[in-house]
This record gives C-alpha cells, structure tokens and sequence, in this order.
C-alpha cells in the first residue's frame, strides 16, 4: 500500500505524519525504533518513552500512486499543522514543490544520503548543483524523484521481468 499514513499521540494530539511506498512495513519500522529508543524524531520519541504504547494511534490517512506520493506528503503536513500540533521537523510550506535537498530526497526514496549522492554522481539521478564551489550542496526536481518511484511501482521496469 502506497500512501499517506499518521502516528496520533492520543495523550496530547500531537501527529507524526508520514509517506511510504509500503506502509505496512513502514510502520513496523517506526514500531522497532520507537521499542528499542532509537527513533530518528526526537520528540516523537520522549513522548513515546513517557507513555504507554496504546497511547499512540496508526491510521492511513489516503492511499495513492507513487508519483503522487510526495506532493499528497507536503499538502497533508500543512492541513494538519493548521490545527493539530506535529511531530514532524520541518514545516512543509517551506519546502518548495518543484525541487528538494538531498536528505529529503532520500526520505522519500527510503534510501542513505550516501545513496543518493552516488545517484547524482553516476547520473541516475538529475540535481542542481547550489553552490559550485560547495562538494555536495544539491537541489533534486521532484519530478525526478516522481520518476524514481514511478519506475519503482511499474512491474516492466523489474529485474528479472521479460517485457
């Protein structure tokens, strides 16, 4: 299931909201982390320490295509924030639609930054150097990132698969 998905704290109302191209698995992932004290979300994480389990509430918010994964992510973050407060660390209407940074770009592809900068190096992956002197400061299209995961879904596009 590809979509859009929230972690509600029922304690406090505060929202975890979040995009996978498997939510199933994405949300054993959170579950791991969250058990074992390593989540990546700092705040999610000392709320989920100071509760009980059963205080926290999965839901999947809208299922959707692989393309339009990311812009459904950003749209759902800022309805959200308007009324409820969030976990999540950067404020969407920040971030512009048509080009993102790396980490962001490896959020949304589930890969390492690592990862995406060979992409960017090998040339599977299109970006924009910021600054020319700067290593590795890059802005990514999010129509590349679309294509990624557009390629991901289409079983033509599979190893193995004869067409």
């Amino acid at each position: 299931m590809i979509g859009i998905y929230t972690i509600t704290n029922t304690k406090n109302g505060r929202i975890y909201i979040g995009a996978s191209m498997n939510i199933k698995h994405r949300w054993s992932e959170h579950l791991g982390h969250l058990r074992h004290e390593d989540h990546r979300n700092r705040r999610l994480q000392e709320d989920w320490n100071k509760q009980q389990e059963a205080d926290f509430k999965f839901s999947i918010i809208e299922l959707c295509n692989a393309e339009q994964l990311r812009r459904l992510e950003l749209q759902t973050i800022n309805q959200i924030q308007k009324s409820s407060p969030i976990y999540n660390v950067y404020d969407a209407t920040s971030i512009p639609t048509d080009e993102i940074n790396v980490t962001q770009a490896a959020k949304l592809l589930q890969a390492s930054v690592s990862t995406i900068h060979n992409m960017i190096e090998r040339g599977s992956l299109e970006a924009h150097k910021l600054d020319p002197t700067a290593k590795s400061v890059y802005r990514i299209p999010t129509k590349e990132i679309d294509r990624i995961l557009g390629e991901r879904t289409n079983p033509r596009n599979q190893p193995g698969r004869k067409q």
